[in-house]
């Protein structure tokens, strides 16, 4: 019989949903990965999941499995997806169930239609839905299906289930959340149909519960079906908790064995990916709706810390806890949470760099990565996991940055005598800036990990230490890092030198006290983000970009959550502007071919990108052979590219 845990007893107790036994509260939300190949499984598909069952997770739901894939589907980016359209994938998915139960976990599939929201050039045909009506940040009008149509797409999901129960899987998860083909049937927003799909609440729950009667008629008796809807859209006319409320008992009605309670849409807001949302942003709905109901609820939303779960399954809001990018960035949260080791929990700092805003682009622009993980740089090589190092050597990590924590770190837990010195008092580099600017507190929690897990490891950390020659002759390194990181890029504008006129690293940093009135100068990241701190000090800014487009190189969740708070700060966003001279508080500009003058300007703020330091490299090689140059030392780029490269070189040596 299981045993639940002491210090989370409502977590880690055992329930059910229908028949199905589950040993633990805690849910793998389904998520996209991108880890398939035309649909299948691949060993790095199976080795991701396997690792969240080996971290002690209760049920994982596979996300986002297409009930139907056109031909042209597999030669597009959209191939990276998996599929329950036919037999052929089935050998692939009853493997991998079987190793899933060793551990003592369930596992259940979330399968859906795409609709409105897919990019036709990826999907290679029309995108469909119940009106044509467009999708927020989708191109393109769908077509509106016909009844025979609809009926297809029924016999479609009662297909692709069939097949999932015959592959083993333990339950099956309609996906009618975030604007796909189910939500939007359900949603007043994009269903305007005058036939017996549109109209009341009862019509446009009419495709769902028509699916699931399919389904049913189509499986074992008691073979647990659920749904995943939203609890609302958050958009104009969108679907609202006041409506979900009665929803949800039509559904129970109908059969349903558990309901999965999300919300949003592609460009709602809050977010259908949430980022400066507090925790359980999305839990209120499931509590609601929780009232209505009484078969299990599942909870999600951007849920991290174990003693909140616990609090949501105390208070009664929902029944299970979903978790996905916290599963992303540690397979290991439920174990260790289990124990008791929160500050062994490698955090989410929800940036959606590595996982939804690549899922985007798979789906919209024709990119082929998987999903991997600013925090774990493991995440989609699970199948390669690291081994102690056979000859262990001494290594000296020149920078505390998160290229050098990181890299640090794992190469200590391999077995090698690592001493990392950083010139600053503090350790974190340009990582510590990140965690200033609104909502980014999360990367100082990252922060905090990457620090924790180094001294863990044994590494031998000394700071306020620059390098030294004679250090190579104290230390006598086998290996030297070096992870110097970047500095801020001063451009060849006449007047930079005005003391008026700063970096926005001094300004992050806290070095700086700006005036009432600034200009920002470069609209990338990390100009839009100082923005975005000095407007919330009620600071009158305005930005600044050279070229035509803002945030380059940004996520669009990310830039969409931000670009709402400095339109509500009324920060003046100027583009294809040129800064020709500063002149003190007179700023000369070229906008868009006219001459522009600028006054009263107290605080230039430069944020034009930086260059790598680098610059003891060529002496160091004189001494060694062996020296590697990661992260911004190496190219300047971000804090997923620094962490990955550090854990790259770390696992080689």
């Amino acid at each position: 019989m299981e045993k639940t845990t002491e210090i989370y007893p409502h977590l880690f107790s055992p329930t059910t949903i229908g028949p199905l036994r589950l040993k633990n509260r805690i849910v793998m939300a389904p998520m996209a990965t991108g880890l398939f190949a035309k649909g299948h499984l691949t060993p790095q598909a199976k080795a991701f999941y396997l690792a969240r069952a080996r971290g002690g997770v209760g049920l994982i739901i596979i996300g986002g499995v297409y009930v139907y894939w056109p031909a042209s589907a597999e030669l597009s980016s959209i191939g990276c997806h998996a599929h329950l359209q036919d037999d052929s994938v089935l050998e692939g998915w009853q493997e991998l169930i079987k190793e899933i139960h060793s551990h003592g976990t369930k596992i259940g599939v979330q399968i859906f239609h795409p609709g409105r929201q897919v990019s036709p050039a990826q999907w290679g045909e029309p995108s469909v839905g119940p009106s044509a009506v467009t999708g927020p940040g989708v191109k393109g009008v769908p077509s509106e299906l016909t009844i025979g149509q609809i009926e297809k797409i029924k016999d479609l999901f009662a297909d692709a289930a069939r097949r999932a129960e015959l592959a083993g899987f333990d339950l099956v998860e309609i996906h009618g959340a975030h604007g796909y083909l189910v939500s939007s049937f359900l949603s007043p927003y994009a269903n305007k149909r005058q036939d017996e799909y549109g109209g009341s609440l009862e019509n446009r729950s009419r495709l769902a519960l028509e699916i699931f009667k399919k389904i049913r008629k189509n499986t074992s008796p008691h073979w647990p079906i659920g749904i995943r809807f939203n609890g609302q859209d958050y958009i104009d006319e969108g679907l609202l908790l006041q409506e979900t409320r009665l929803l949800a008992p039509l559904l129970e009605k109908a059969g349903m064995d558990f309901l999965d309670i999300s919300s949003g849409v592609y460009g709602s807001y809050p977010a259908l990916i949430p980022l400066g949302e507090p925790q359980g942003c999305f839990v209120p709905a499931a509590d609601e709706i929780k009232q209505a109901v009484n078969i299990p609820v599942i909870g999600v939303g951007m849920i991290q810390d174990a003693p909140y779960a616990e609090q949501i399954l105390a208070e009664g809001k929902a029944d299970l806890i979903a978790l996905g990018r916290s599963l992303i960035a540690d397979p290991d949260w439920p174990n260790k949470a289990a124990q008791g080791a929160l500050k062994d929990i490698r955090p989410c700092v929800r940036c959606n760099q590595g996982c939804a805003d690549r899922i985007e682009q798979i789906n919209f622009s024709g990119q082929t990565l998987p999903i991997t993980c600013l925090m774990n740089a493991e995440v989609g090589k699970e199948a390669d996991p690291q081994k102690k190092s056979d000859i262990p050597k001494r290594i000296l990590v020149i920078g505390g940055g998160p290229a050098g924590l990181t890299f640090s770190a794992l190469a200590a837990s391999r077995g090698h005598w690592v001493t990392l010195i950083e010139k600053e008092k503090t350790l974190g580099g340009q990582f510590k800036l990140a965690g200033i600017p609104p909502t980014k507190d999360h990367f100082l929690e990252g922060l905090d990990y990457l620090s924790d897990q180094a001294v863990k490891a044994g590494v031998t950390i000394r700071t306020g230490i620059s390098f030294t020659t004679g250090l190579l002759l104290e230390l006598k390194p086998d290996i030297v890092i070096m992870a110097t990181g970047s500095r801020p890029l001063m451009p060849s504008i006449p007047g930079v030198d005005y003391e008026n006129v700063v970096t926005a690293h001094d300004v992050l940093g806290g070095e700086i006290q700006t005036g009432e009135s600034v200009l920002v100068v470069g609209g990338g990241l990390i100009g839009l983000e100082v923005a975005d701190y000095l407007s919330s000090k009620g600071k009158k800014v305005q930005v600044v970009e050279i070229t035509p487009l803002l945030a380059t190189g940004m996520g669009s969740i990310a830039w969409m959550n931000l670009r709402r708070r400095l339109k509500r700060n009324a920060v003046r966003l100027w583009t294809s502007c040129e800064v020709r001279e500063i002149r003190g508080s007179k700023v000369d500009l070229i906008w868009q071919g006219q001459e522009l003058k600028m006054e009263g300007v107290d605080t230039v703020v430069l944020a034009v990108g930086v260059v790598s330091q680098n610059r003891l490299f060529e002496e160091i090689k004189k001494e060694h052979q062996e020296v590697y140059l990661i992260g911004d030392a190496a190219q300047p780029g971000n804090a997923l590219v620094a962490i990955h490269e550090g854990a790259e070189v770390a696992k080689r040596i």
